[in-house]
């Protein structure tokens, strides 16, 4: 998730933040962080809580996941229950 700011406030910034199993492809591209990045990286926050699999767990974090990532590939969603 970006930096904590008043919600009327973008990050203007060229440096790409974050953990890379957690990052929209559109970041990974190099596009600014948007509300809706942080709506992406909180699912799969909530999708390691529910599952308690952390993403992408049996992959190397490196440049072919990234690119992975920006082709679709995606960690499996877990729905929750009762919901």
């Amino acid at each position: 998730l970006r930096n904590c700011q008043p919600a009327n406030n973008e990050v203007k910034k060229e440096e790409i933040y974050g953990v890379l199993s957690y990052m929209t492809p559109e970041v990974i591209r190099g596009h600014q962080y948007t509300k809706a990045s942080d709506i992406y990286s909180f699912r799969i926050i909530m999708n390691e809580f529910i599952s308690e699999e952390i993403p992408y767990n049996d992959i190397p974090h490196d440049h072919v996941l990234a690119v992975k990532i920006c082709k679709g590939f995606r960690p499996k969603i877990y729905e929750m229950l009762g919901c």
